[in-house]
């Protein structure tokens, strides 16, 4: 949502709305997952956009497109009350947040990942850190649910470790050794 709409320009962002239809009509299977579905219909309707949910809702009613709309519960009666077809066209999942050692599985699986990226080992101490804080301080920063609070914190963690690490830069080092 926010890279679709950030220019604020009408045409820009229909432009590269059309290019990502564009792209899901040559997939076999096409799939749109809209993570905050709320987010996503205020951002089309401020700025002349409505039409996209239009074009979203005929091509899953003719078949050609699937579509996951993400959103809160305290989103989701706005988010159905949007247009007449939503509650007629998708199916509505209540999709509870892993907890306990399923949370911290997930979160481990994801930290391999983050790890490989940031080029920086991640100690299981601090995923289970990151869990307990992200758990904890559930309103503070990342309205996402679970593990996607977990991951994030985890993410930036090591974004500002490894630019920390490198304010020096490595020729610089060796000098001050010498």
């Amino acid at each position: 949502t926010d890279a679709l709409f950030s220019t604020g320009d009408p045409s820009a962002i229909d432009n590269a709305f059309r290019k990502a239809t564009d792209r899901l009509k040559r997939s076999v299977e096409p799939v749109l997952i809209i993570e905050d579905a709320g987010d996503f219909l205020d951002a089309c309707q401020n700025n002349g956009a409505s039409h996209f949910v239009n074009l979203i809702n005929a091509a899953v009613c003719e078949g050609r497109l699937q579509v996951i709309l993400e959103t809160s519960d305290k989103d989701a009666a706005k988010v159905l009350s949007w247009h007449s077809d939503l509650r007629e066209a998708y199916t509505i999942l209540d999709v509870t947040e892993p907890t306990g050692e399923n949370l911290t599985l997930i979160v481990e699986a994801t930290a391999q990942k983050l790890q490989d990226f940031h080029k920086v080992k991640i100690d299981a101490d601090a995923v289970a850190s990151a869990v307990e804080l992200t758990q904890k301080y559930r309103g503070a920063g990342s309205s996402a649910a679970q593990p996607k609070r977990s991951i994030e914190l985890l993410d930036q963690a090591m974004a500002s470790y490894r630019l920390a690490a490198h304010k020096i830069p490595p020729q610089a080092c060796i000098l001050k050794k010498k």
